[in-house]
């Protein structure tokens, strides 16, 4: 009811009421009423479904920053960035440790600092064993609230993708985000 319609996402799971329920509740409190920025998420959303087996996630996202106004070139570069190099990485860290703290979470869209958090954030996901110091960082700058927010929406999308992989038959165009883009 609270989203218009039932993801396809989970219909897998609706011959097995308990895994409905946990992964409803754990999609809710991570990501639906996570408060982070809804452009935020959706960004770091489709950034890290490209690197999801299957393409369900990142049709849906890159749907759903169309329909909150993002530009077709602008999602393009958002999807095309390559995974952040060891040197971008150190960049980043040397402008989020520049940033007074607290950061009120709204960086403005498409600044040095959003693409910072979203490259580093990035970094951390797709390379979780190295990611001690932008760990260390994020937490510095996001404050202990949006970081513990922050951390849930990663585990999250772990979780969101390792489901969407494990039912590859998911169809992104019952989305109605993707329809109705």
């Amino acid at each position: 009811q609270r989203l218009g319609a039932l993801p396809a996402w989970f219909e897998p799971a609706l011959q097995a009421p308990t895994v409905l329920e946990s992964l409803w509740s754990n999609a809710r409190s991570s990501y639906v009423d996570n408060p982070l920025p809804a452009l935020f998420k959706e960004q770091l959303l489709a950034y890290l479904s490209r690197y999801c087996a299957t393409p369900y996630c990142i049709v849906t996202h890159s749907c759903a920053l169309r329909a909150m106004g993002m530009g077709p070139l602008q999602l393009l570069h958002t999807l095309e960035a390559p995974a952040p190099t060891e040197r971008e990485v150190a960049a980043h860290l040397r402008l989020l440790r520049s940033v007074e703290v607290p950061l009120s979470f709204c960086p403005p869209h498409e600044s040095a600092l959003e693409q910072a958090l979203l490259r580093v954030s990035a970094h951390v996901f797709l390379k979780p064993g190295a990611g001690a110091a932008c760990r260390a960082a994020l937490r510095r700058v996001l404050g202990e609230v949006d970081y513990a927010h922050w951390t849930s929406l990663l585990a999250w999308v772990r979780t969101y993708h390792t489901w969407a992989e494990a039912h590859p038959e998911l169809d992104a165009r019952a989305e109605p985000v993707v329809q109705d883009g």
